[in-house]
């Protein structure tokens, strides 16, 4: 059955989350450095069957774009003429990095480890993918 990624992207690590085959649960997967995202994907669809990635959409408290946005449209252009196959949508991410921190302190995950920015992006993209999937159930 087909699994469906979401990307936590930003210009230095980019966070990957994978659901489950039944696309109910968004599991961490693994960070990236961003300038090996694509032969991350390319690695990623060989092995699962992806028919969707989900990339957040990273906005200010007011509602604009972040800055970032204009670097995540060029990776999506690219993305869809590599990969013509695929599903390309949007979530928004406002909050995951919050919310990712205050799961981790809940979990009772130590400050040090707290601090490992490669945790909290995969940890953020599952959060970005877990909103889109219970966002299709509804």
């Amino acid at each position: 059955m087909p699994v469906i990624v979401a990307l936590d992207f930003g210009m230095k690590r980019t966070g990957i989350a994978i659901s489950d085959n039944l696309g109910l649960i968004a599991t961490p997967f693994k960070t990236v450095p961003s300038e090996i995202l694509l032969d991350e994907l390319q690695i990623i669809m060989d092995q699962h069957q992806v028919n969707t990635l989900v990339i957040g959409q990273p906005r200010k408290l007011s509602g604009e774009y972040s800055d970032l946005e204009q670097n995540i449209l060029k990776l999506i252009d690219y993305i869809a003429s590599k990969f013509p196959e695929l599903d390309i949508c949007r979530q928004d991410e406002r909050f995951t990095s919050s919310l990712s921190q205050y799961d981790l302190i809940r979990s009772g995950v130590g400050k040090k480890k707290r601090r490992d920015k490669t945790l909290l992006d995969k940890m953020s993209a599952a959060l970005i993918l877990q909103s889109f999937l219970d966002r299709q159930k509804h």
